[in-house]
């Protein structure tokens, strides 16, 4: 059966969604996020030149924003605090943020007074030999948000969210189980993929962002071991060892393992939130993860309303419809001015691959099928 559409549940108000990758910088190298997204000198962006992106945001849509920051690393930003104090000023739709979490807990409770939801991620290259450090600062912001929320209308969502490394489910599966006893409410599995190719190859609107098929010149193992050469001090190298020589990120066992977490270790009626129409007129709801996990997430030909109902800012500035970078950048946050403008209409998908969570959020929908989704573009 062929599915003919689909849209994020949690969008009732039409928001458009800003993915702004705020940094470059990030005190992580982990070996499955490419090379473009992050490294460990390139300079923070100007807060003044991070309020006329808010501004050219808010002059359109003023409250009406789903904020998701991430990085490289946002709250390393000496300013991160300040900027985000400065989105919460039009009280907009969600500010959310995603943080490898490698700062003190007192530090990220201090910015989740302006954020509505911070996703932790857990990185099992950097964070091995600190597995009871990272659970009690994981409860430690869990028990702040529920003191929180038991005293404001506006409640607060956090997110332990486990980055499934190969070679590590067993781990997983005990820190799970803590974090279960604990009573944190909102527990993760992300399905990770090995990056083949150099720089320029991975860069979305130049080549395809290949997700772990061995169809590069550059193989996983040789992509993995040139990335072992380069590592910053604090990765675990035993973690990272068990990598080098799989062109399969996961095993078949692995593989069944992680689809099986993802229907019994979570409450799916909160984890599914992709509404997906099919052709014969029936609707189910899922969650990016199984379908990523599944490649079950190919559009190309669809139309998309990336760019009016999503933007995506990069590292170094530029704003583009989505992280598949369709149709180059439309601008650069350094150069913002008045003759900005922020696209009106749709576009029709010519990839192969849509990959990021913010990007499959989007409403798209077969030619032919887009009446499907009138009430909510």
């Amino acid at each position: 059966m062929k599915q003919v559409a689909q849209r994020y549940i949690h969008n009732r108000t039409k928001a458009i969604s800003v993915d702004w990758y705020m940094t470059k910088r990030c005190n992580y190298d982990c070996s499955y996020c490419v090379d473009y997204l992050h490294d460990f000198h390139s300079p923070n962006p100007p807060l003044e030149k991070m309020k006329l992106l808010v501004d050219a945001i808010e002059d359109k849509y003023w409250y009406n924003v789903q904020w998701s920051l991430c990085g490289g690393e946002p709250m390393i930003i000496p300013w991160f605090y300040d900027i985000v104090e400065y989105i919460g000023r039009s009280m907009p739709d969600e500010i959310s943020v995603v943080t490898n979490g490698s700062i003190p807990a007192d530090k990220i409770i201090k910015n989740f007074e302006f954020l509505d939801n911070i996703v932790f991620s857990i990185h099992f290259e950097y964070i091995h030999n600190k597995i009871e450090e990272t659970l009690e600062k994981i409860i430690a912001i869990e028990k702040w948000r529920r003191e929180w929320n038991a005293n404001h209308d506006k409640t607060k969502t956090f997110i332990a969210r486990f980055m499934v490394y190969p070679g590590q489910l067993d781990l997983i599966e005990k820190m799970w189980e803590r974090l279960v006893e604990e009573d944190i409410e909102k527990i993760e599995f992300r399905n990770i993929r090995p990056q083949h190719g150099v720089t320029n190859e991975l860069r979305p609107g130049q080549n395809e962002l290949i997700l772990g098929d061995n169809t590069s010149s550059v193989s996983t193992a040789d992509k993995i071991k040139k990335k072992a050469e380069r590592r910053s001090k604090g990765y675990d190298s035993q973690v990272f060892q068990q990598l080098i020589g799989r062109n399969s990120f996961y095993t078949q066992e692995e593989f069944d393992r992680i689809n099986s977490w993802y229907k019994h270790k979570t409450d799916a009626k909160k984890r599914n939130n992709i509404e997906r129409y099919w052709e014969d007129g029936s609707v189910t709801v899922d969650h990016y993860n199984t379908m990523t996990l599944n490649k079950d997430n190919n559009y190309k030909g669809w139309t998309c309303w990336a760019g009016v109902q999503h933007l995506k800012v990069d590292p170094d500035g530029r704003v583009f419809i989505g992280s598949c970078h369709r149709g180059g950048p439309i601008g650069n946050i350094y150069e913002l001015d008045e003759g900005f403008e922020l696209p009106t209409e749709p576009t029709v998908c010519d990839r192969t691959w849509c990959g990021d969570y913010l990007d499959l959020r989007v409403p798209k929908a077969a030619p032919g099928y887009e009446h499907l989704l009138k009430d909510y573009v």
